[in-house]
């Protein structure tokens, strides 16, 4: 499934502004279809999957470094 631009930036919560810079920069992968410039909705959701960091693990009456509460 192919997405433009607007609506590629409205699922990730940017600008299509910072979306336009990034294909500039080469940061993110696209589809060109005449003047269309479009999304791969997978590339979007990868892009999530490889943005997401794991939360740090703490133990109940622990702060994040493991000190009691």
């Amino acid at each position: 499934m192919l997405i433009n631009i607007d609506d590629a930036a409205r699922f990730l919560g940017l600008q299509p502004s910072t979306l336009r810079r990034w294909i500039y920069e080469k940061r993110i992968g696209y589809v060109k279809l005449g003047r269309r410039v479009l999304f791969r909705k997978e590339v979007i959701e990868q892009l999530i999957r490889d943005s997401e960091k794991p939360a740090l693990r703490t133990t109940p009456g622990t702060g994040p470094r493991g000190e009691v509460l």
